[in-house]
């Protein structure tokens, strides 16, 4: 665990107050502008620059497929495998993981290879012979299929753990597909298309085992189809090879076509995906990517920031971010592009804002010092906004933390009003007269974080405080039981479950290690006093810090 510390001197601010409130979110399709691309290639240890497919796993590992075999990507770092670590030959084409948590990977020429989380497996058929690239694995079911450049599509029963050798049925001619087939997709209602870029869309048949013709009113039939998507709205996309960008507008009963005059990227089309707000990503060969929120259209291209202009694969990542494979130039990546500003009475009667929580369904909680106030942006204007003050609920109006926990309540730290609960569930609010009886007697919360055991920790001015919702007696923790100060002043639960705990004391870090259940006091030099904490995807622990460095504070 690697610790970053910054210090600001006596102009660290513990808590936001701004005369606006800023969050990041994606594009608002503002005139023109550069956007930021994070970029990263063989320089920053990828093993090629030339990317092919991605996964971002159950585990959160970003799995790359590339010209030389796999990279695994923990958002700092990339680990590269290949022959050596027991991989099949060739470049891996095509990834997927299965519902055990395995990864698949296809590779050129024909190879297959899988990782149970401890080793990689060249896998093989025990009568069928496959030279071309695997450019798609997909598991429907009991089975898995996959896709090939020239040996059709195969069905395989799903391999038990530590089998290495593979039965399956291979779907070619008579079973109605041709040899070269270009990518595969399942649809929203389970079904299992095929692209085939000579004859068309094939849909698989599972009462006759054989695949159909799929057609929709307006499909091309002079431009090759290489892609399709289906969006959240029941909307098909096509991507063509040179002939744009084909939208089935369910609702309209017609086909919309898009290309380069349009403003589209480049004419052909190779990815298309859906970003978790609806907007429509479609990369091209040659041109970068368009991307359609409604009916607007913005193309990110190397006018604009964006260096990859050959798109092989668009993954959004458990984050929201958008990460781009390209052929020659490696991965980039998006993080949003402006900022919408939340500064208006209607949604923030009090400028000073000092917590902010997003809760399980998407509504944002400020806490300011009129009480709080919750944003649902996917109300109707007019009903997107609710207040809660001391007057209407009896929590207080000065308000300092907030914390979701995993029971569906939202914890309300306050300064004089002790700690209360929103139930999500009942939509009422909780003072615990119990519970509050072990805090601090003025009513002052100094820090509250929640653990991955749905442990409340509360920071208070003369002690720690752990509570684990039962009716079992909160612990209490002070520098008796090896916390470096008593006077709490921030709190964070790290990836480990490890707590970090800051208090008013000349070297006022400490960590308690979930593994053993110990206090270790981390020395950060005379006079800092941590204020704020957090996490980086590198897993290194940031600590802010205000100097007090005079001998009496």
């Amino acid at each position: 665990m690697k610790i970053a510390f910054w210090s600001y001197g006596r102009k660290v601010i513990r808590h936001i107050s701004l005369m606006t409130l800023f969050f990041v979110l994606p594009s608002g399709f503002l005139g023109a502008q550069t956007f930021f691309f994070e970029k990263y290639g063989v320089e920053q240890g990828l093993s090629s620059s030339k990317v092919y497919s991605l996964l971002q796993d159950r585990n959160d590992w970003l799995w790359l497929g590339t010209e030389s075999g796999v990279s695994r990507f923990s958002g700092s770092k990339f680990e590269n495998f290949t022959l050596a670590n027991g991989l099949a030959g060739g470049g891996v084409f095509s990834l997927a993981e299965d519902s055990l948590g395995r990864i698949w990977f296809g590779h050129l020429n024909g190879g297959l290879s899988i990782y149970d989380g401890r080793q990689f497996r060249k896998l093989k058929f025990d009568s069928i012979s496959v030279s071309g690239d695997i450019n798609s694995i997909k598991q429907i079911g009991s089975y898995i299929w996959i896709t090939t450049f020239s040996n059709g599509a195969i069905r395989i029963p799903f391999p038990q753990p530590g089998d290495t050798v593979l039965t399956g049925k291979q779907y070619r001619g008579k079973e109605g597909l041709s040899d070269r087939l270009s990518s595969s997709y399942i649809g929203k209602d389970g079904s299992y298309y095929c692209v085939d870029p000579n004859f068309g869309i094939k849909i698989y048949d599972a009462d006759k085992d054989q695949f159909q013709n799929f057609s929709l009113p307006g499909i091309p039939r002079y431009f090759a189809v290489i892609t399709l998507f289906e969006d959240s709205r029941g909307d098909f996309w096509f991507g063509t090879y040179n002939g744009g960008l084909y939208r089935y507008n369910k609702s309209a009963g017609k086909m919309e076509i898009y290309d380069h005059r349009d403003g589209l990227a480049k004419n052909m089309v190779t990815f298309i995906t859906e970003d978790y707000r609806g907007n429509i990503w479609a990369g091209t060969h040659g041109g970068g990517i368009t991307v359609f929120p409604g009916d607007k259209m913005r193309t990110y291209d190397s006018s604009n920031g964006l260096d990859a202009l050959n798109i092989n694969w668009i993954l959004e990542d458990k984050e929201k971010n958008m990460i781009i494979a390209d052929r020659y130039t490696g991965i980039s990546i998006y993080k949003g592009d402006h900022f919408v500003t939340f500064s208006d009475e209607r949604i923030l009667p009090d400028k000073g804002v000092f917590a902010v929580e997003e809760d399980e369904s998407g509504q944002y909680w400020f806490g300011t010092n009129a009480g709080i106030s919750v944003y649902n942006p996917g109300k109707k204007p007019g009903e997107q906004v609710r207040f809660f003050n001391n007057a209407k609920n009896a929590i207080g109006d000065k308000i300092r933390f907030i914390k979701s926990d995993k029971k569906g309540k939202i914890w309300i730290g306050t300064a004089g009003n002790g700690l209360s609960y929103y139930d999500l569930r009942s939509g009422r609010f909780v003072f615990d007269s119990w519970l509050n009886e072990k805090l601090d007697p003025y009513g002052i919360i100094q820090a509250l974080e929640t653990d991955q055991q749905n442990r409340l920790w509360i920071g208070n001015q003369d002690r720690l405080v752990v509570w684990d919702g039962s009716e079992n007696e909160p612990l209490t923790y002070t520098q008796a039981s090896g916390l470096a100060g008593t006077n709490i002043r921030v709190l964070f639960c790290d990836n480990k479950n490890n707590i970090w705990i800051g208090s008013e004391n000349r070297s006022g870090l400490t960590k308690y290690d979930a593994s053993t259940g110990k206090f270790k006091i981390i020395n950060i030099g005379e006079g800092y006093v941590p204020v704020t904490i957090n996490q980086t995807a590198d897993s290194r622990i940031w600590v802010g810090t205000v100097d007090r460095s005079d001998p009496d504070p």
